[in-house]
């Protein structure tokens, strides 16, 4: 059974060798350039509210609508990971140390980063300002 698949393996590798000295001796064709000539027609669109294409349409990324960073709007859902590596649940979605999250709240998408995270709450910063969630006693 073990000959047979090499003699196999054998048969694939020569096909495979006379392929490519096939196509290693033939040449590009070129084309005469009277005969291709494209004709470019640049882009004039001007956005007039940029935005991530990551993102969902209508998705806004600035907290500066926010006046002062509530803690209602944040609700600690529970803890995932170990103590190197910790991992907060907010509003439903996940956060781990130093990575942006958008999250959904009532007033819409706001963008938050976890900076601190222990058994006792975590430390959100959203927009420029810490926010402290604790877990309800």
């Amino acid at each position: 059974m073990t000959s047979l698949r090499w003699n196999f393996l054998m048969l694939v590798a020569l096909g495979l060798l006379a392929v490519m000295r096939v196509v290693a001796g033939s040449a590009p064709v070129a084309l005469p350039s009277e005969e291709f000539q494209p004709r470019l027609n640049f882009s004039v669109y001007q956005p007039s509210i940029s935005r991530d294409p990551f993102l969902k349409p209508g998705t806004v990324l600035s907290s500066a609508g926010l006046k002062t960073a509530d803690v209602t709007l944040f609700h600690l859902d529970g803890f995932l990971g170990s103590t190197n590596n910790p991992t907060a649940i907010i509003n439903g979605m996940v956060l781990n140390l130093n990575k942006p999250v958008l999250l959904e709240t009532e007033r819409g998408s706001i963008q938050v980063k976890a900076v601190k995270i222990t058994l006792k709450g975590v430390t959100l910063e959203v927009a420029g300002k810490l926010v402290e969630v604790q877990r309800e006693q």
